[in-house]
């Protein structure tokens, strides 16, 4: 069973950015809508993964000329919070505040034929076009090596990292990550059992 990124919110970006994308519809920010959960992925699972407050997320691609530490610092930053249910932290280390079987790969601008099952496996050595636009971003969720969810968020022209469309970009795609319901028939809405 597949979820769909609520219209909503791609439209919400869309207007949000329209006060300075006049007559550009190539530079919305887009949020692939039709991505499905690993069998693996239950309701919870993110909240579970993230239960100490913060999950371990590498950072990977070269979207702009500037240093990778300075790359992630901004995204990671900009992905703070911005997940759907408990606000989370997205950090660079494992550390008391993260369970370390878990963990979340942001990777920007991959060369085609990657999935975020290719991401959970590892990041060494996966190809990126480098710097440049459109700008794509892929995210994946996973448990060690195994993939939970993915997703793909896709920008056309940006001038930097403080640009308003790099931010959209890394949040719509942070909250697209989690699915609001998984393919189990869980509604996105259940509680801790703590």
């Amino acid at each position: 069973m597949s979820f769909r990124i609520h219209r909503a919110a791609a439209i919400g970006v869309a207007a949000a950015l329209a006060g300075f994308l006049p007559g550009c519809s190539g530079n919305m920010v887009t949020v692939s809508e039709d991505v499905s959960p690993a069998p693996s992925y239950y309701d919870g699972d993110f909240e579970y993964a993230t239960r100490n407050g913060a999950i371990r997320t590498e950072v990977i691609g070269q979207p702009f000329v500037v240093t990778p530490d300075t790359l992630k610092a901004r995204v990671l930053h900009l992905m703070d919070g911005q997940n759907r249910g408990v606000a989370t932290k997205f950090v660079a280390t494992n550390g008391n505040d993260t369970d370390p079987a878990f963990k979340v790969v942001a990777a920007f601008n991959l060369s085609g034929g990657y999935s975020g099952r290719d991401l959970c496996r590892g990041t060494a050595g996966l190809p990126s076009r480098g710097a440049g636009t459109p700008i794509t971003l892929d995210m994946a969720f996973c448990i060690g090596d195994q993939l939970k969810t993915e997703v793909q968020g896709r920008v056309g022209v940006v001038s930097g990292l403080d640009d308003p469309k790099f931010a959209a970009l890394v949040r719509q795609t942070t909250l697209g990550l989690i699915p609001p319901q998984d393919g189990h028939g869980g509604d996105g809405d259940s509680a801790n059992p703590d």
